[in-house]
């Protein structure tokens, strides 16, 4: 996912809990992710080539976030909810998850509002991710990597025609964006009430409940999901 929509929808939906000062630094461990260390050799930050590892990632940061956060290290825990959300709303953009709820729901008449967000990964082994392709990499430089793409004929399984990053992929990331920000908007409302149900004492960086507005619950939201913090 390019990163202005990363940035927009984390901040969408870490705002309503936590500081605008707290916000900023999970965006900028957000960004991180697809720095030049984020891009090589962690293909779990991104969903890429496998899910169940990102998976096992996404809740173990989830974990961390948590455990931080009670006890009262803000700048830790929000840099752990920023590199779990990148995971979130690349697994929409990376998988094939978009793409097959709108195949087995063909034919009714479907918006983005109807896509929901899918809180086990592995409850779906049917999905699939894009298939690394040697030189791929070379297709992200600006101006000369659709060039690049076109010349080497790249499969159609490889993340270059896989991936769904922007709207230029067509009309399917309107449904990227919209599990995205369920998605993720789920997690901060998660991460917010354990840490303020169970911290000692409320980190400073999280809204009081009086100032607080939480997103609503997505009507078909997956209740029987395996839970996403793990929190010891």
């Amino acid at each position: 996912m390019k990163t202005e929509y990363h940035r927009q929808i984390t901040r969408a939906a870490l705002a309503p809990y936590f500081t605008d000062s707290a916000v900023e630094v999970a965006v900028r461990a957000n960004d991180a992710q697809d720095g030049l260390k984020g891009q090589v050799g962690h293909a779990e930050y991104h969903v890429d080539n496998a899910i169940p590892p990102a998976f096992r990632y996404l809740q173990e940061q989830q974990r961390q976030a948590v455990l931080a956060l009670q006890r009262g290290d803000c700048e830790e825990g929000m840099r752990c909810l920023g590199r779990a959300l990148h995971t979130v709303q690349d697994f929409y953009s990376h998988t094939t998850y978009v793409r097959t709820w709108l195949r087995e729901n063909n034919g009714q008449a479907t918006t983005p509002d109807h896509i929901p967000p899918l809180l086990d990964w592995l409850s779906r082994p049917d999905l699939a991710t894009g298939r690394a392709v040697f030189g791929e990499l070379l297709t992200f430089l600006p101006v000369v990597g659709p060039v690049f793409a076109r010349i080497v004929r790249l499969p159609a399984d490889s993340h270059f025609h896989q991936n769904l990053d922007g709207p230029h992929r067509g009309p399917e990331f309107a449904y990227v964006l919209a599990a995205a920000r369920k998605h993720s908007d789920y997690l901060a409302h998660q991460a917010w009430m354990q840490v303020r149900e169970t911290a000692p004492a409320p980190p400073v960086c999280l809204r009081p409940p009086q100032e607080a507005q939480p997103h609503p619950e997505p009507a078909n939201l997956n209740r029987n999901a395996r839970p996403l913090h793990l929190v010891e």
